[in-house]
């Protein structure tokens, strides 16, 4: 597994560099810098959640699709936390004394959002509407803002922990694959969702005492042949415009599409004279 730790760390110093020459042409290049630093530390994070996430959310490269991913399962992924250990086995003297043993700062969603997204849009040239703009040409406002998504990057890096998970798993067999579908649940969870990490299929998964239930996520489908008008259970992941799934009552196959529906009895402008 890449130590992404230390390649944000490594960009971080390059961007710092660049940065230090306090020349407007090396702003851009330490944007670029500071977006593969917020990249590397999305990535360290989500290396904590490799076996809940599906197989292709590893395949998306920008942070805050990364980090949306790691949100649904988990809506504590960008919040960080700190850890300590009684001196003591509970009950025992000592027990309510506690060692701190560190902390972690974790990139927030929003820190992604400000930061990430906003100095992407300064790596290209800008459209003739944006030259129009005072703010698209400020290289004062780019030095600012490559500046606070350093403190950002420094901050988490800067931790001495990292890589915090506190939830239980919990996992089952899929029943649409040969997959495993595991499940972060939190504290005082009453529902989340889960998919399976091989075929990405959806469930629902409820908390109760001791165990979880994990309910398919699934919705209605009627046949369109009148002849048939059966109905049946699809995944929720395969219910969208252009998937195929096969009657179970009639053997046929047949398209989703989208349809517009379209009022009737519309006036036309001329009407309105």
């Amino acid at each position: 597994m890449p130590d992404y730790r230390q390649e944000a760390r490594d960009a971080l110093e390059r961007a710092k560099s660049l940065l230090a020459k306090n020349e407007e042409q090396s702003l851009r290049y330490a944007a670029l810098e500071l977006r593969i630093a917020f990249e590397a530390l999305t990535y360290s994070r989500a290396v904590a959640y490799k076996d809940n996430l599906p197989e292709k959310e590893w395949r998306n490269w920008q942070p805050r699709r990364v980090m949306s991913a790691l949100l649904e399962i988990d809506p504590s992924a960008d919040k960080g936390g700190s850890l300590s250990i009684s001196k003591a086995p509970a009950g025992e003297p000592g027990s309510d004394e506690f060692v701190d043993l560190g902390s972690e700062q974790v990139l927030s969603l929003r820190q992604i959002k400000d930061h990430y997204d906003a100095l992407g849009s300064r790596l290209h040239i800008p459209t003739p509407t944006q030259r129009e703009s005072s703010k698209a040409n400020d290289p004062a406002r780019l030095r600012k803002r490559c500046e606070k998504a350093a403190e950002a990057v420094q901050s988490v890096l800067n931790s001495n922990l990292w890589n915090l998970v506190f939830n239980v798993t919990s996992t089952v067999p899929c029943t649409r694959c040969d997959g495993t579908v595991r499940a972060l649940v939190n504290p005082g969870t009453k529902k989340t969702e889960a998919q399976c990490k091989t075929c990405g299929a959806p469930y629902i998964v409820t908390p109760d005492k001791d165990e979880c239930t994990f309910e398919a996520k699934q919705v209605t489908v009627k046949c369109p042949d009148e002849a048939c008008g059966g109905e049946q259970f699809i995944w929720a992941d395969q219910a969208n415009a252009g998937s195929r799934f096969k009657c179970i009552h009639c053997d046929q196959f047949f398209l989703i599409v989208t349809v517009l529906a379209m009022e009737k009895n519309l006036r036309r402008p001329e009407e309105d004279n």
